[in-house]
């Protein structure tokens, strides 16, 4: 599939088959999260893999409870190490640049998902702390996302998005003209 079909593709999914992933497939997302780019190419994420419904459930309870996630076979959660990218880059890198990394690295992860024949979901809302005492995290290591990972159960109709007119600025902000 070429990747502006796997990016039209792609969905939130909030229903998945119970079907085992294979470790094969989990490690080539976690190669395909290691190729993201990064500021100073410090490649901050940390990525936790949850397969036991215990920990799910633990997981689930500080995101809100959101039932819908106990549904994933597998859970990745993606973290930021503040000190990699704040080491060199100050309050800007911890942040800013680690954000960006790390959504950068769910991205890639997402699409890699999709082209395997994967579902994913993106959940960003959850209690820090919560998720932190869970995973037993560092301090210095923030949880910024958890990903849901498996076979869809569903098979979502494509959202509405905004035209490229309508987003795209020539030059300066406010105008348009043709590319």
């Amino acid at each position: 599939m070429d990747i502006l079909s796997v990016i039209k593709k792609r969905r939130h999914i909030h229903n998945f088959k119970s079907d085992p992933i294979p470790s094969s497939k989990i490690e080539h997302l976690l190669e395909a999260a290691r190729w993201a780019p990064s500021a100073g190419n410090l490649q901050p994420w940390e990525i936790v893999v949850i397969r036991s419904d215990s920990q799910k459930a633990d997981l689930v309870d500080a995101c809100g409870g959101k039932p819908y996630m106990l549904t994933a076979p597998v859970l990745l959660v993606f973290c930021a190490d503040l000190n990699r990218t704040g080491g060199r880059y100050g309050d800007r890198g911890t942040s800013l640049y680690v954000i960006q990394d790390t959504a950068a690295a769910i991205q890639n992860v997402l699409l890699a998902a999709k082209d395997l024949g994967l579902g994913t979901g993106w959940v960003g809302a959850f209690d820090e702390g919560g998720a932190s005492r869970v995973l037993d995290l560092p301090s210095h290591v923030r949880p910024m996302a958890v990903v849901l990972l498996g076979t869809a159960d569903e098979d979502p109709k494509p959202p509405p998005r905004r035209e490229v007119k309508e987003f795209a600025h020539l030059e300066r902000f406010g105008q348009q003209g043709r590319l």
